[in-house]
C-alpha cells in the first residue's frame, strides 16, 4: 500500500503544480489549479500578517495613549476636535469641565493688516479676553470680546485652570487676488495689559512666529509653561496678572483691502465648583454624573512627570491648512460667510492642523 495521500482539485483545472509537504513521514501531494487559489495554513497566514505589519512600520504607542492621559495630549494638540479632561492635581474635591468659545467676523485695515490674541482666562476684570486689532499694522488700539458662554459658566465655578486653548482664523481672499502673509504663534507669558500694547508688527516679529501664505487657514494653540500652568486661579483675572499658559495669536499682513476674516477660539477649562451658590452650601449637591472621573494624575503621579512625557508628543503650536470643512461650502462671496455664521455653522468652522493622529 502506498504511504501517500493524493488530494485532487476540480476537473476544471487548466494546469497543475505539485508541492510536497512532510507530515509525520507521510508524503502529501496537492494539485493546485491555475484559476483556484490555494489556502494558506493558519501558521503561514499569521506569519504573512506579521510580515505585512513590519513592512508598514506600524508601532503601537505606550499604553497611556489610550487613557485619559492620551485624551489630554490630543486636546492640547487640537482643542477644537478634542474636549478637555480632568487633570486631577491639587484638588480633593469634584471638578467641572467646561468649554468656552468665541466666534467673530472682522475686516482688515486699509493697510491689509489684522491681528487677534486669545488670553487663557475665562474673564478679565473690566475688559474681555479675546482681542482683535483691525486698526493698522502699528496700532495699539484693540477691540475686545468675551467668551460667549463665560457668564453662564462663572456662577458654578470659583476657580479654573487651563486644559487647552486654540485660536484659528481664515481670511476670505478671492482666488484672483494677491495674498498676504499670515504669522502665528503663542506668547509664552502675558496678561491683558501687556497684550493690549502689542502691535501687528510686534507680534509678527516674536521668535515664536511662523508664517505662511495668508490664503491658508491658520490654527494655533497654547501650551503649558511650568508648574503654575496646572494651578487653579480665580475665574476672573486682573488685567495686570500674568497668565501661566501661553496665549495663541495670529496676525495677517498685506491682505487685499476689505478682506473679511472669520476667526474663533475654543477654550477648555477644569474648574472647582462654587459650593456656596446663593448663600446655600452645595457641597453635597453634586451627583455621580458630575463627580470627578478618571484623571491624568491616575497615570502620572505629578504634573512634572506628566509634562516631561507628554511634551515629546506635541505638534508644532501653529499650523496652516487650505483644506477646509464647512468653510469650503462658502462660495467666496463675503455676504454668504456672514449668513452662514448667523445660522450657527458650528464650532468646527474649518479643519485644524492636518496632522498624523496618534494611534491608540
Amino acid at each position: 500500500m502506498s504511504n501517500s495521500l493524493v488530494i485532487s482539485l476540480p476537473k476544471s483545472a487548466v494546469s497543475t503544480a505539485e508541492r510536497k509537504l512532510k507530515d509525520n513521514g507521510m508524503t502529501m501531494t496537492v494539485k493546485t489549479s491555475q484559476n483556484k487559489s490555494s489556502k494558506i495554513s493558519p501558521p503561514e497566514r499569521r506569519t504573512k500578517r506579521r510580515r505585512a505589519s513590519n513592512l508598514l512600520g506600524v508601532k503601537r504607542g505606550p499604553a497611556w495613549l489610550s487613557t485619559v492621559a492620551g485624551s489630554y495630549l490630543r486636546s492640547l494638540n487640537d482643542p477644537f476636535q478634542y474636549d478637555g479632561v480632568r487633570l486631577g492635581y491639587n484638588t480633593m474635591v469634584p471638578t467641572e469641565l467646561a468649554t468656552l468659545y468665541f466666534r467673530g467676523v472682522a475686516t482688515c485695515n486699509s493697510d491689509g493688516s489684522w491681528s487677534a490674541i486669545a488670553l487663557p482666562a475665562p474673564q478679565v476684570s473690566g475688559q474681555a479676553p479675546v482681542l482683535n486689532n483691525p486698526n493698522g499694522i502699528g496700532s495699539t488700539i484693540w477691540n475686545v470680546g468675551p467668551y460667549s458662554n463665560a457668564a453662564a459658566v462663572s456662577p458654578i465655578m470659583n476657580e479654573f485652570r487651563v486644559v487647552s486653548i486654540g485660536l484659528r482664523a481664515l481670511p476670505l481672499v478671492a482666488a484672483v487676488s494677491i495674498p498676504g502673509i499670515a504669522y502665528a504663534g503663542s506668547i509664552p507669558i502675558t496678561n491683558f495689559d501687556n497684550a493690549a500694547v502689542m502691535t501687528s508688527s510686534a507680534l509678527a516679529a516674536l521668535p515664536t512666529s511662523v508664517w505662511s501664505n495668508s490664503n491658508d487657514g491658520v490654527t494655533v494653540v497654547g501650551r503649558p509653561i511650568d508648574n503654575a500652568s496646572f494651578e487653579f486661579r480665580a475665574f476672573t483675572q486682573p488685567t495686570s496678572v500674568n497668565l501661566p499658559f501661553s496665549a495663541p495669536y495670529v496676525t495677517f499682513q498685506g491682505l487685499p483691502t476689505g478682506t473679511r476674516i472669520i476667526y474663533e477660539v475654543c477654550f477648555n477649562i477644569e474648574g472647582i465648583r462654587d459650593f456656596t451658590i446663593g448663600g446655600v452650601s452645595a457641597i453635597n449637591a453634586h451627583d455621580s454624573a458630575n463627580s470627578s472621573g478618571p484623571t491624568v494624575s491616575d497615570y502620572f503621579p505629578t504634573f512634572e512627570s506628566a509634562w516631561k512625557t507628554l511634551r515629546g508628543y506635541l505638534d508644532n503650536p501653529a499650523s496652516f491648512t487650505s483644506d477646509l470643512d464647512a468653510a469650503s461650502q462658502i462660495t467666496g462671496a463675503v455676504g454668504y460667510a456672514g449668513a452662514a455664521l448667523a445660522t450657527g455653522l458650528g464650532i468646527h468652522m474649518f479643519r485644524g492642523p492636518g496632522r498624523a493622529r496618534l494611534r491608540q
